[in-house]
């Protein structure tokens, strides 16, 4: 724990800090020592964001601003072919991490079986013996079949419910409801069924790009993706005797996902395993999205673009990867996750802003609140030029699994 008590209080002319106590120890990691410095959270929880003081300007690459202006092609119409077969021998090797990225994009092209109805294949578990839905790929499925309803306008928000788990042995229907078309916003609702029972409920709003005021909460200064490690690489150096770290991990850690993920707070370090509010992780897609076909064309007929709505897609995948574990970092030395029965129960999306390319977003999760076996956590994504392009909001259940001597 950081020794040094920094009081600090805004004003007209900027943040004002001053440092009382002794300066030492505070750094966050080695990596961050030119980012933070860090401060007791006054409420006992371990670090939080609100005594996160940046001592530098967050550095942007010349060379990585987003392209203005650049008209994206629609992506070719989707051969349906199975989702790739990844073995456990070559999961781990480079063309195993893309063959995962590449199955996500094969299960999100569903097959229209009726007018408003969809079926989705699911991803290969990355647990073995482990069958149950990823809700990321839930809701990302469900984004895409209202996408398929909705020509032209663009999801700018979303609300969905978790009701039941999931199979991933089984396929999953989605069933559309057009709300409403209107001239600046659309609203549909889907719900996703296995069995003939709803698995998950979702409303989602679209609506045409406009013009307006603009404002947003700044980025977290945090060290670029280049600097930090590959979350993957940094998991699978921990085994099962480093008890610690074993009780803290999740059990996703180290294995496969479709994303390259890269967390500012390395796994093992002093700083992961201590109680904390937030967790900023940068995240990329493995493989480039599919090729477009031919220049977009909106003299004749308005076209939609196809690549942003896969980059939404997407993002929503993505949305839902580690975020109501946020909610139980503040309990990191008392309460390790293994001792969690854990689950998302409703997730919120709000988008902001187009995303105009495929590089690295800074995934900032953090957490505000816990109570009667729930958590509420949020995120931010942000591009590496620190625009805020979307918003998350989830709560999940945190409930202790308590030894059967005490049950």
């Amino acid at each position: 724990m950081v020794d040094a008590t920094v009081y600090a209080m805004r004003s007209a002319a900027g943040l004002i800090v001053s440092y009382h106590g002794t300066p030492s120890n505070q750094v966050l990691h080695a990596n961050a020592s030119a980012y933070w410095v860090a401060t007791p959270d006054p409420h006992g929880a371990g670090l939080g964001i609100e005594n996160w003081i940046p001592n530098r300007k967050h550095s942007v690459s010349k060379d990585k601003k987003a392209p203005k202006g650049k008209q994206v092609k629609p992506l070719k119409s989707p051969t349906k072919k199975p989702p790739v077969a990844i073995s456990d021998t070559n999961r781990w090797s480079n063309a195993g991490l893309q063959a995962r990225a590449q199955e996500l994009l094969d299960v999100l092209q569903l097959e229209k079986i009726e007018e408003n109805l969809y079926r989705g294949a699911n991803e290969t578990p990355a647990l073995p013996g482990y069958n149950r839905l990823f809700g990321g790929q839930v809701l990302s499925q469900a984004l895409q079949a209202a996408y398929h309803t909705v020509p032209m306008l663009n999801i700018h928000s979303l609300h969905g419910y978790f009701l039941r788990a999931g199979s991933a042995k089984l396929p999953v229907l989605y069933e559309v409801d057009r709300i409403r078309d209107g001239r600046s916003f659309t609203t549909r609702r889907v719900v996703a069924i296995q069995r003939g029972q709803a698995i998950f409920s979702m409303s989602a709003s679209f609506q045409k790009d406009e013009g307006g005021m603009e404002h947003a909460d700044p980025m977290p200064n945090v060290p670029p993706p280049e600097e930090l490690e590959d979350d993957v690489d940094v998991a699978r150096r921990y085994t099962a005797d480093d008890e610690q770290v074993a009780g803290l991990l999740s059990p996703m850690a180290g294995k496969p996902r479709p994303f390259f993920t890269r967390s500012v707070f390395p796994i093992g370090s002093d700083a992961w395993r201590a109680p904390r509010r937030w967790n900023p992780v940068w995240i990329k897609f493995r493989v480039p999205l599919p090729p477009t076909d031919g220049a977009r064309d909106t003299s004749t007929e308005p076209s939609p673009d196809m690549t942003m709505r896969l980059r939404h897609v997407l993002l929503a995948y993505a949305s839902d990867m580690g975020l109501v574990s946020t909610a139980s970092l503040p309990h990191n030395s008392d309460l390790p996750r293994n001792r969690l029965q854990m689950a998302s129960l409703d997730h919120a999306i709000w988008l902001h802003r187009p995303i105009l390319n495929d590089d690295w977003l800074l995934l900032h999760k953090h957490t505000s609140a816990a109570a009667g076996s729930r958590g509420l956590a949020h995120a931010e994504f942000y591009t590496r030029e620190g625009l805020l392009v979307a918003s998350v909001t989830q709560e999940g259940l945190l409930r202790e699994v308590l030894p059967p001597s005490e049950r």
